[in-house]
């Protein structure tokens, strides 16, 4: 009786695929039979050392097919954090540049700036004094030939544009008339050919003697008898006599 349920336990773990239980009592059985182990029973046994052999290695290589499948997808999840890290690194690194080129140039050009605003300082300050100074110098001047006993004027394009309070007074007319007068009109005939005549020749350049005399006609048409100096200026941009 116990033979057979070794026996039947057996094979009911073989049913159910417990290849080493049912090997215990098949081993069990054949201990019992207390016989030597014929050919059939040691084929038996092997076919069930065979199958238990071969269910480990099948375990055995589906453990290592499933490490080596962690084992690379760790690789991959490794490769996929370096990546990530390498391209951020350089993303970083690209933006540090960036902002460091840019912080640099604007640090240089702050200074360019800053030297140019230094230097129109300076040039204001130069141009500003030598704006005051000449403006007190044209005020001097200004003055002085109004204040001076001799008349002076300026001839351009033959109109008379400037003249002085005793040149007025020697012409006899108003100081607010005389800058509509033409200048030759207050010659004298008998002297009017040759001062027109030095006029042109001394504006392109020729020698003519620059003191003369000669005569004009002032306001109540009397004759005056003048002597002049002259000589050429730039005035307003343009030549002009003086």
């Amino acid at each position: 009786l116990l033979l057979d349920i070794y026996s039947g336990l057996s094979k009911y773990w073989e049913v159910k695929r417990d290849y080493k239980k049912s090997y215990e009592y098949l081993r069990l059985s054949n201990v019992l039979k207390d016989s030597i182990y014929n050919e059939a029973s040691l084929n038996q046994i092997a076919e069930f050392e065979a199958k238990y052999s071969i269910r480990n290695k099948d375990q055995q290589l589906q453990m290592i097919t499933k490490e080596s499948k962690v084992k690379e997808l760790q690789i991959k999840t490794q490769r996929y954090i370096i990546y990530i890290v390498a391209s951020l690194s350089l993303f970083i690194f690209t933006l540090f540049f960036v902002f460091y080129i840019r912080a640099r140039t604007n640090k240089r050009a702050k200074k360019i700036l800053e030297a140019k605003n230094i230097l129109i300082t300076e040039q204001k300050i130069v141009l500003e004094k030598a704006n005051a100074e000449l403006k007190e110098n044209d005020e001097k001047h200004v003055s002085l030939i109004k204040n001076i006993q001799d008349g002076i004027f300026v001839i351009q394009d033959g109109k008379i544009r400037f003249a002085n309070e005793s040149f007025s007074k020697i012409i006899g007319y108003p100081l607010e008339e005389v800058y509509e007068l033409d200048f030759l009109q207050l010659i004298h005939p008998d002297d009017k050919v040759r001062i027109e005549t030095n006029y042109r020749n001394r504006l392109a350049g020729e020698n003519v003697p620059s003191s003369y005399e000669f005569k004009i006609i002032n306001k109540r048409g009397k004759m005056v008898h003048l002597s002049l100096s002259v000589g050429v200026i730039n005035y307003l941009g343009k030549p002009a006599h003086i």
